[in-house]
């Protein structure tokens, strides 16, 4: 959290994903895991149900934080979506 601040000039509690997503026009393709054990599930919940036409989620089971971006079929659909 430090680092973040340090180099952001923002404590990280105060960093609001769900604030930022209204601003943000690009297509969003968005992982999230059910078993994520550093950003819970419900933080992605409540951005989706914000209803955002250019987000598109994706919760995948059993991958957890950091070894989503390792799996074959969420690196398919990163490809698929570029």
């Amino acid at each position: 959290n430090k680092l973040i601040e340090e180099r952001a000039g923002i404590k990280p509690e105060n960093i609001s994903i769900r604030r930022a997503a209204k601003h943000i026009k690009a297509n969003i393709l968005w992982f999230h895991d059910e078993e994520d054990d550093i950003t819970p599930l419900s933080d992605a919940i409540k951005v989706k149900e914000d209803n955002h036409p250019n987000i598109h989620f994706v919760i995948t089971k059993g991958l957890g934080h950091r070894r989503i971006y390792r799996d074959p079929n969420v690196s398919k659909q990163i490809v698929d979506f570029l």
